[in-house]
């Protein structure tokens, strides 16, 4: 059972809202596309705001908790992190749900 009450073979959502530092956009959009692309990935979309172009927001549906923690744990993930940090200005606004 996942520690947010997901059971076994539920999707888990993750959301991520994040603010690009200025003349970062660019870069931030290249990063995300990177970090996204992973194996156990159900669905990953990275939009930016049509209001704001340092606005970005990415949604990542996993099979599982298992999908989810080897993202998190893979190569391109904890190459791309720093890089994808250092464009921010401020934190990631991170959610996960769980499918109903």
């Amino acid at each position: 059972m996942h520690p947010l009450g997901v059971g076994e073979g539920w999707v888990i959502t993750v959301t991520m809202r994040l603010l690009a530092a200025e003349g970062k956009a660019a870069e931030l959009a290249g990063l995300l596309e990177e970090l996204c692309a992973v194996p156990g990935c159900l669905r990953n979309e990275v939009s930016r705001s049509a209001h704001d172009e340092r606005r970005f927001l990415v949604l990542m549906a996993f099979e599982d908790e298992a999908a989810q923690a080897a993202h998190s744990n893979s190569e391109g993930y904890t190459r791309a992190l720093p890089s994808v940090m250092e464009c921010l200005e401020g934190l990631p606004d991170i959610e996960i749900y769980e499918e109903l």
